[in-house]
């Protein structure tokens, strides 16, 4: 369920909650969403994020895509530097995201995209 909230009148519109499923190809319980300038819709749920096209009203790709790389330009994968090598160790950990817990990926981008918004209306879930 989603609910649409007016920014300009400080409330929910009157005809929510409504079913996610309006939206082919998001999966349920997001995380974060928000409309932007280039009529994209971009629903968050943990480290990933699908891009809704507003004017065909399908995602761009059933595929999610990674908010790390996409949205904060992290490296697929990011060195430990306090774990040795030669300890047998894998230096390396998967999950761009720039060491940030899936809970504040979509904080942050969610703050980058406020600084960004033009659009006085947003949908909450």
């Amino acid at each position: 369920m989603y609910w649409r909230f007016d920014e300009e009148i400080q409330h929910v519109e009157l005809d929510y909650p409504r079913d996610i499923s309006i939206w082919h190809g998001v999966p349920y319980g997001i995380d974060a969403v928000f409309q932007y300038t280039d009529r994209k819709t971009y629903f968050f749920k943990g480290h990933d994020f699908w891009a809704f096209d507003d004017v065909r009203m399908a995602v761009e790709s059933e595929e999610a895509s990674s908010i790390g790389e996409h949205w904060m330009h992290c490296p697929r994968e990011i060195k430990d530097p306090f774990q040795s090598a030669t300890a047998g160790g894998d230096r390396s950990k998967s999950g761009p995201s720039c060491g940030l817990s899936k809970g504040l990926v979509a904080v942050a981008v969610a703050m980058l995209m406020r600084l960004l918004w033009t659009d006085r209306e947003s949908l909450v879930f």
